[in-house]
Formats: structure tokens, C-alpha cells, sequence
């Protein structure tokens, strides 16, 4: 979205912003993007984060826009702070979607000081092994974010990333090798 780049030409039309994100009548596309817009609009977005949070904790609303409300919180600093228990609650939470649970880690980590009493909670999802290793990348970007705070999990976050990288590689090379076998053709003189 063109108006999370320009804060200033943007204040005018936040309120709008916001209401397409609270609009459950609005595609969820779009209101991910009011979420991603408001999250990168900083102070002019602080009279909202109330509803953003309101958005990542409502079970109902889209897992794509729950994202993105995450997201938005982690973004949106200080102003997101009183929410940081509700954004750990969400990672925390096994019936919410991975991809939701893997933003709110995103978040947390760029709570940074705020999160440092859930670090044990994003390492926990980290090794979780029935939550996909796409979604529990999320974990490791926050755990490096939280720098200090996350040095007693360094060595196992070493572990699980190259183990996650190292997964990633083999269904890449399984993907090419049966692309391969699909379009080889016999050779022909």
C-alpha cells in the first residue's frame, strides 16, 4: 500500500485506514493491508492499536488479517506495549493458526525490552515440531531480535536454524529432482 510510505500524506486518511480493517465486510486482502499500512504509520496510527489488537485477538477474523494485525503491532513500538500479554497469549495459544502464532512471535521480537518474560514461550513454539518450520521461522526472527535475552536458547536456536534450513533444502532439492524426472524427455539423435 503507497500510503505506509508516506506518513504525512497519509494522516488525513488513517481513520478511513482503520475502518477498513475493522470492516469484516471488506475482502481480507484489503484489510490485511490496512493493517500493514497502519502498522508503518507509526504515531499516526497510536489511536488505533486498540482495535488492532482487538483484530489479532478475534478469533473469527481471517488468519491473513490476524497476521497483519500482528504484525502492525510489532511495528508500531511503544504505542503497542500494553498489549504485549495479549500478543503472547495468541503465540501461546495451539488452536490459534501458525501463521497468526508465527506473527505474533514476529511481533514480540520487535517488542523487544517488553517481550523479554516471553522469550521462554517463543522458544517453545521455535521447537514445537507440529508447527510447520515456514511458521516457526517467525520465532527465530524474534529470538535474534531479543538479542541478550535469548542467549540461554542460543545454541539450540543455532540447532533448530539449520535444521529448518536444512529441511527447507531437502523438500526444495526433492521438488527440482521430481520437476526433473517430469520433463525429462529421452535423447534423441
Amino acid at each position: 500500500m503507497l500510503l505506509a510510505d508516506d506518513t504525512e500524506a497519509a494522516k488525513p486518511y488513517v481513520k478511513d485506514i482503520a475502518e477498513i480493517l475493522k470492516n469484516q465486510t471488506v475482502d481480507p486482502s484489503v484489510r490485511s493491508s490496512a493493517a500493514y499500512a497502519l502498522g508503518n504509520l507509526g504515531e499516526a496510527a497510536k489511536p488505533y492499536v486498540k482495535d488492532i489488537a482487538e483484530i489479532l485477538k478475534n478469533q473469527t477474523v481471517d488468519p491473513f488479517v490476524r497476521s497483519s494485525a500482528a504484525q502492525a503491532l510489532g511495528n508500531l513500538g511503544e504505542a503497542a506495549k500494553p498489549y504485549v500479554k495479549d500478543i503472547a497469549e495468541i503465540l501461546k495459544n495451539q488452536t490459534v493458526d501458525p501463521s497468526v502464532r508465527s506473527s505474533a512471535a514476529q511481533a514480540l521480537g520487535n517488542l523487544r525490552e517488553a517481550a523479554k518474560p516471553y522469550v521462554k514461550d517463543i522458544f517453545d513454539f521455535l521447537k514445537d515440531k507440529t508447527v510447520d518450520s515456514g511458521a516457526r521461522f517467525g520465532a527465530t526472527e524474534a529470538l535474534v531480535n531479543l538479542g541478550e535475552a535469548a542467549k540461554p536458547f542460543s545454541r539450540c536456536l543455532l540447532f533448530a536454524s539449520k535444521l529448518t534450513a536444512f529441511r527447507c533444502c531437502q523438500r526444495t532439492e526433492r521438488k527440482i529432482s521430481s520437476i526433473r524426472r517430469r520433463y525429462q524427455r529421452p535423447y534423441c539423435e
